[in-house]
């Protein structure tokens, strides 16, 4: 019988899900038994994340000046 591979449309995102489903199929000490390392929680929250990704867009507009950028990104990031 004859197996069929699917082959990537260029899609990068389909290609970044490929890869990464291999990758997990296939892990250092899967033959031991061992489960894969999962990675530690990110470090600020969504909520945290979106407000310091606006920042950086008013930042990176010249809305804001590097003072104001700092003492905005301090509060975000004391969840405030």
């Amino acid at each position: 019988m004859e197996t069929v591979e699917a082959k990537p449309n260029g899609n990068p995102a389909e290609t970044a899900v490929n890869q990464a489903k291999a990758e997990q199929a296939a892990y250092p000490g899967k033959s031991l038994g061992f489960a894969p390392i999962e990675p530690p929680p990110p470090p600020v929250s969504a909520e945290q994340e979106a407000a310091l990704h606006a920042l950086l867009d008013r930042y990176m507009a010249n809305d804001i000046t590097p003072d104001q950028y700092q003492a905005e990104r301090k509060k975000i990031m004391a969840g405030q």
